[in-house]
């Protein structure tokens, strides 16, 4: 019986695709953020700039990132104001994605502060 069940179960688990989680990362004149995941890099680069106009209110929307990993996870982006930035997308903590973006940041040049965090998650 219970092996029975462990194979059902483990054909169950094994039949579930792998989901990625693709995201971009969108900027605006203003110099505001805007984050998208998706199942793809073409429907997030669709949705980020979707979302961007829609909430921007200085217009000029342009994708600055993209990251495509296995499975969902924090990110954040880092900038200064001398012009650098860094990013960082499907860390395991919003701790381990904000010390990459900043490490990126700061490779840059300039002291750099977190201007964005999220988690990322896979939609359609």
């Amino acid at each position: 019986m219970k092996k029975q069940w462990l194979c059902a179960f483990l054909l169950a688990v094994a039949a579930v695709p792998t989901a990625l989680a693709d995201i971009a990362i969108a900027t605006d004149r203003g110099g505001q953020f805007y984050q998208a995941s998706r199942a793809t890099i073409g429907r997030a680069k669709e949705g980020v700039l979707e979302y961007c106009s829609s909430r921007s209110t200085t217009g000029g929307c342009k994708i600055v990132f993209t990251s495509s990993h296995k499975s969902a996870g924090y990110g954040a982006v880092a900038t200064s104001s001398s012009g650098a930035t860094g990013y960082s997308a499907g860390y395991g903590s919003q701790y381990d994605a904000n010390r990459r973006a900043l490490h990126e940041c700061e490779a840059r040049g300039g002291k750099c502060k977190i201007a964005m965090k999220f988690r990322d998650t896979v939609n359609q």
